[in-house]
């Protein structure tokens, strides 16, 4: 499962070197993989990519609302994935 929170609060308490008080916070999304999986990367617009054990990568979506696809793009394990600096699709 791949599980995403917001912890933009948090960051903000550290960079300003303010004690956080620790809180259970709820996960912003939460999205499941069929197999194992390391590759991951996060786009400027907040889109994630992701690669697993048996040649899957997924595309997951925050906003709107959290959405994914996912598609076969090898036959061996995906290893990394990345973005493009200069391609938004890429």
């Amino acid at each position: 499962a791949v599980r995403v929170w917001d912890l933009r609060g948090p960051a903000r308490a550290l960079r300003e070197e303010r004690k956080s008080s620790i809180a259970k916070r709820r996960e912003s999304a939460s999205f499941r993989h069929e197999a194992e999986g390391y590759a991951l990367a996060w786009a400027a617009d907040g889109r994630l990519a992701t690669g697993d054990n048996t040649g899957r990568v997924s595309l997951f979506a925050l906003e709107p609302a959290a959405r994914s696809v996912t598609w076969r793009a090898t036959t061996s394990a995906v290893e990394d994935v990345a973005w493009s600096p200069t391609e938004s699709t890429v």
